[in-house]
């Protein structure tokens, strides 16, 4: 227990704060690995999703496993519309706009 008023809970806030950015950065780079720069962004928001579990109306998260489930998704789901044949005129805001989606 640490009392509230303390410098020690002023490091264990930071600390609580930065895990909470280890699973959407994991799922993240999971997906990156997989896509490329189209995954990065899906894979983090899927992380975020799978951490946080109050998307879906959970009281608790997914954890480390909705994580690294998320960023495979987002990595094959990203690397499938990667992957989709386009007329010219829409190629360059494919990687902007309709792969993040």
């Amino acid at each position: 227990v640490i009392p509230d008023e303390s410098f020690w809970k002023t490091i264990e806030q930071i600390g609580a704060a930065s895990f909470s950015f280890m699973i959407p950065i994991l799922a993240g780079y999971i997906a990156y690995s997989i896509a490329d720069k189209p995954g990065l962004v899906p894979g983090m928001i899927g992380g975020y999703i799978a951490a946080t579990g109050s998307f879906y109306g959970s009281g608790s998260g997914a954890g480390f496993l909705g994580g690294i489930i998320a960023g495979f998704l987002a990595g094959y789901a990203a690397l499938a519309i990667k992957k989709l044949k386009v007329p010219k005129a829409i190629q360059p805001i494919m990687p902007i706009i309709i792969i993040p989606v």
